[in-house]
């Protein structure tokens, strides 16, 4: 049964998520999300037969040439300031539970010049005015 309260769980959140970025779809974006059944746990938490489910969300715009588009391919790159008050919502709503936030970007501001990488969004490195190609959020 905890195993089945985890999955309903699950799947509640995801429906909220999916709810919360409604405006972000309206607007071209693309929503994905993912589950990863995984044995990580913190080392302090890890007894013999722990599962835990890791999910990642990504948040793209496709181009006019794909209908579902891959997490770094098939994108058109947008700025940040497109989806930051609904990443702020899903980082409140998720609360304890987000593993990480991340940008898939290019560094340099210059997408012909620059390889894009993940940047975390509360890194100092990450610059709000990069292009960005995915979101990536995580959690467990």
């Amino acid at each position: 049964m905890k195993h089945l309260r985890r999955f309903n769980e699950s799947n509640e959140v995801v429906e909220d998520l999916k709810d919360i970025c409604m405006e972000l779809e309206d607007e071209g974006f693309t929503i994905m999300i993912f589950d990863k059944r995984t044995n990580y746990l913190p080392l302090n938490d890890v007894t013999d037969g722990d599962i835990n489910f890791v999910h990642s969300f990504f948040i793209m715009k496709p181009n006019r040439f794909h209908e579902r588009p891959l997490v770094n391919g098939g994108t058109i790159t947008y700025d940040y300031s497109e989806v930051k008050e609904v990443i702020e919502r899903i980082e409140d709503y998720l609360g304890n539970s987000l593993i990480d936030v991340s940008a898939f970007c290019y560094c340099c501001g210059e997408e012909d010049i620059a390889n894009p990488e993940w940047i975390r969004i509360a890194s100092s490195r990450f610059n709000p005015k990069y292009k960005i190609r995915s979101i990536k959020i995580t959690w467990e």
